[in-house]
């Protein structure tokens, strides 16, 4: 258990840790990573059919404070039903947290939004509340539900939905 518990600690120090990395390096505007977001905004306006708004917009709002703190809330209270209080206040507390630190991050950075906009949105771009909020919501979501399932199959694929409902957000 030890052993398990040393692994999950290192595992979140080596994100947080590349999350600072990251952090910094749009703070002193690196012209490497300007370049990268350049680059990838440019793809997608470049493959991206106007049927297809529609579509990225709904995804978007999958992700959006509203939605995943409902969610949260949702899981919360599902916690509370199977008698785990205290996995249903630290889901509260890791989401109304994780999005003051989100907030609290974005007015340290202030980063500008990029020039090419899929959906309009106000406020400063780094780091992305929806991608936070997802994120914080799908690993809650990984840990207290999908995690206590016993077929190895359907964590591989339930964990697969995760990551890609993260990466479309």
């Amino acid at each position: 258990m030890q052993k398990k518990y040393n692994y999950n600690t290192q595992i979140l120090i080596s994100w947080w840790g590349l999350f600072a990395i990251v952090a910094f390096m749009v703070k002193q505007q690196s012209s490497h990573l300007f370049n990268i977001d350049q680059l990838g905004l440019i793809d997608i306006h470049r493959f991206l059919q106007p049927s297809q708004l529609t579509a990225f917009k709904w995804i978007t709002l999958t992700g959006s404070p509203i939605v995943t703190t409902l969610g949260a809330l949702i899981l919360s209270g599902w916690l509370l039903h199977r008698k785990q209080p205290l996995f249903s206040l630290i889901t509260l507390t890791t989401v109304i947290g994780g999005d003051l630190l989100e907030l609290c991050v974005k007015e340290l950075i202030q980063r500008p939004r990029p020039a090419f906009e899929l959906v309009r949105a106000t406020g400063y771009s780094f780091p992305s509340g929806h991608v936070f909020g997802t994120t914080m919501l799908a690993v809650l979501i990984w840990h207290f539900v999908i995690s206590k399932t016993n077929r190895g199959q359907h964590q591989f694929f339930l964990l697969f939905l995760l990551i890609y409902w993260v990466g479309l957000v």
